[in-house]
Order: C-alpha cells, then sequence, then structure tokens
C-alpha cells in the first residue's frame, strides 16, 4: 500500500513560478485543498487519488494518472519523502521488565526497522497496568522502556536519535479498575519514524 502523501510540485515552494502541479498520489485517502497563490480563496479540492491538478494564476485543470505513469512522472519526489511512522508493540511479564516470549523476538526486527531508516527518530514509551501506587507504576514504566532502549544500544544504536518515557498508567490500553492485572496494559510501544 502506498504512502499516504499529498505531493506538491516543486514549482509550488517559489511563490513567483506561474505553475504549479498539486497531486494525490494513487492509493492515498484524503483530500488537499488548492489555494489561490495570490488571494489565499479556495480553488479546487483533489480528492481523487491518482488526480494532478495544473495550477496557472487561479486557473485549474484536472487530470488523470495511472498509478504505473505517477510512479514515472513522480519518482524523484515520491522517493525524497519520508516513510510512514512504523509501530511497535512489546509484552512484559507481569510485576517484571521481563518482556514475554512473544515480544522478545520483535527485539531484532525493530532494530532491522531503524537501521533501514537513515536519520530515524526514535520513541519508547512505557506503560504498566493498575497493579500498584501511581508513584510506583511511572517508575516501573520507564525501567520497562529502559529495558528496551538497552537492548538496542547493545545492537549499536546511537542513543542521539531516541527519546524515551514512561507513561505509568495514564494510557491504558484496557480501561481496567485499580489493582488489575492486564497483560495488554503491560507494555512498551515504540515508535520508528
Amino acid at each position: 500500500m502506498r504512502k499516504a502523501w499529498t505531493v506538491i510540485g516543486l514549482a509550488a515552494l517559489l511563490a513567483s513560478c506561474a505553475s504549479t502541479q498539486v497531486a494525490l498520489a494513487p492509493g492515498d485517502n484524503g483530500s488537499v485543498a488548492v489555494l489561490d497563490p495570490k488571494t489565499g480563496d479556495e480553488i479546487s479540492v483533489v480528492d481523487k487519488a491518482g488526480s494532478v491538478i495544473f495550477l496557472s494564476g487561479a486557473k485549474t485543470k484536472v487530470s488523470s494518472v495511472a498509478p504505473a505513469d505517477f510512479d514515472k512522472r513522480f519518482a524523484a519526489l515520491m522517493a525524497a519523502m519520508p516513510r510512514e511512522p512504523k509501530y511497535f508493540t512489546l509484552y512484559f511479564l507481569e510485576g517484571s521488565t521481563t518482556l514475554s516470549p512473544e515480544s522478545a523476538g520483535d527485539l531484532p526486527k525493530i532494530f532491522e526497522e531503524i537501521k533501514a531508516r537513515p536519520g530515524a527518530d526514535i520513541q519508547i514509551t512505557g506503560h504498566t497496568d493498575t497493579v500498584g501506587s501511581e508513584e510506583v507504576n511511572d517508575a516501573f514504566s520507564l525501567r520497562r522502556a529502559a529495558e528496551v532502549t538497552s537492548f538496542l544500544f547493545t545492537q549499536g544504536l546511537d542513543k542521539a536519535i531516541v527519546r524515551l518515557g514512561g507513561r505509568g498508567e495514564r494510557e491504558l490500553k484496557e480501561q481496567t479498575p485499580d489493582d488489575t492485572p492486564s497483560a495488554i496494559n503491560r507494555r512498551v510501544e515504540v515508535i520508528v519514524r
């Protein structure tokens, strides 16, 4: 599936250009409002994937582009677009900073995703269930995030690209009363951008 990115021709970056292209890539969902560069008024809306609007002054011309032609025509621009973030969720055994066996197997996948992204930015956030006090869970969630981070550091992850946090029991995936064990809530979420 294609990245849901709006493609705007490089000419759009220059205010003095006579014409601009605005396109919605095949497979994109959503829409893009096209504004008159002089007045800021909405001229048109692109809401069909594979559509290209040619804007010259306040005049527009809309055309459709086949997926293969779109790839060819906007290849350089698409190649320069950042990849969509990748999300990983790792689960922990109750009352510990030990990953579940299934989650332990995901650590190498996370590192491979990071290696595949030049200039990656990593957010690692720990969470707990509602067993224990808020203060204890805050510290525990941070220790879980640090455990995952430590593994990635041993693999050679650059410490400068990681942001680490602990949310305790503030962002439950499964709403439970206090002092309720929940495997779904005992987790670390990793976002690789």
